[in-house]
């Protein structure tokens, strides 16, 4: 669905406000990626340069193509430096002779300026991180990438001990400096599999990698629900009438201390095994219209579920000629 022009930045700071009221903390793609990119699409940033703005009809998130027109710009701008955008002078000579054309200028040197110099939400992504290297060597996975319905998702894996650490397994060191390796079977394996439920995930990835998977989550920002997006049918309809801005979690652990859930959309698969030694705790936080904090309440109630919410109060954002 595309948004008409008018409803492209109140859409997208609404966005802004949802995502740093429920402050997703590290099982979550990256605050600052996400913030960067609400930024780069907003009209008030880059003018008409990333238009149109395309959203998942299911999701309400931003789509495909409308986030790799920003990734493009963004590989341009890193092609150049600062000193290579026109100058004040310039872009007030283009206003004078076209008034579209020295907008076009201004905003294209204020939208690389910002992605030059600040990383974006990545469409896929692994990062491998050694955190400890003893006889038993404990690695972490981060697995980024845009999930079906343009969700943006984060697995992350904590494993110990992985097979083949040091005779080419699907982890292992590359230098001195114990940089981790990482086979590319398995982020062909976490991209294939992401969809799977985390308990399922959980003995495929312990399979894959052939140590103790000690941690594994799976977070998500989205589906982001206004007026025009179609509810699942376990919602209650009155959300449609507002905004609501879902982050959902679910963590399988030796850490967790007792089994939760408080998700009142997805109930967890019928006749789950948990592993031996873990617990699974999943949650869905909701940042909404302050209208329609009652219904997310009572939708918890009815399915038995306390519904974890905020108040959505977007800020207006004001940028200013910098000539």
């Amino acid at each position: 669905m595309l948004l008409p022009d008018a409803r492209v930045g109140p859409y997208l700071r609404a966005f802004r406000a949802g995502v740093e009221a429920l402050a997703p903390h590290g099982d979550y793609i990256p605050l600052d990626e996400q913030l960067t990119l609400l930024e780069a699409l907003d009209p008030a940033c880059s003018g008409a340069l990333l238009t149109p703005a395309e959203l998942d009809q299911h999701s309400g998130l931003p789509a495909l193509p409308w986030l790799e027109r920003a990734r493009a710009e963004q590989s341009q701008a890193r092609r150049d430096d600062d000193a290579s955008e026109p100058g004040d002078d310039e872009i007030e000579r283009a206003y004078a002779l076209d008034h579209a054309l020295g907008a076009r200028l201004e905003a294209r040197r204020r939208l690389h300026r910002l992605l030059r110099h600040r990383t974006l939400l990545p469409s896929s992504r692994l990062e491998a991180v050694l955190k400890r290297m003893d006889s038993e060597p404990w690695v972490e996975l981060c697995f980024d990438h845009l999930a079906p319905g343009s969700a943006w998702e984060r697995l992350r894996v904590e494993v110990e001990s992985p097979d083949g650490w040091r005779d080419g397994g699907a982890l292992g060191v590359s230098d001195r400096h114990h940089a981790v390796k990482v086979h590319p079977g398995l982020r062909h394996l976490l991209a294939r599999h992401a969809p799977t439920p985390l308990v399922a995930l959980h003995a495929q990835l312990q399979d894959a990698l052939g140590g103790r998977v000690t941690r594994l989550s799976r977070s998500r920002v989205g589906p982001f629900w206004f007026p025009g997006i179609p509810l699942p049918p376990e919602a209650p309809a009155e959300l449609g009438r507002g905004l609501v801005l879902h982050l959902s979690s679910e963590l399988v652990g030796q850490q967790v201390r007792a089994n939760h859930h408080l998700d009142p959309w997805i109930p967890p698969p019928p006749g789950e095994l948990v592993p031996r030694g873990c617990r699974i705790y999943r949650e869905r936080r909701f940042c909404a219209s302050p209208a329609l904090l009652p219904t997310l309440e009572r939708w918890g109630r009815d399915v038995g579920v306390a519904v974890l919410a905020k108040p959505l109060q977007p800020r207006p954002t004001v940028w200013r000629r910098s000539l």
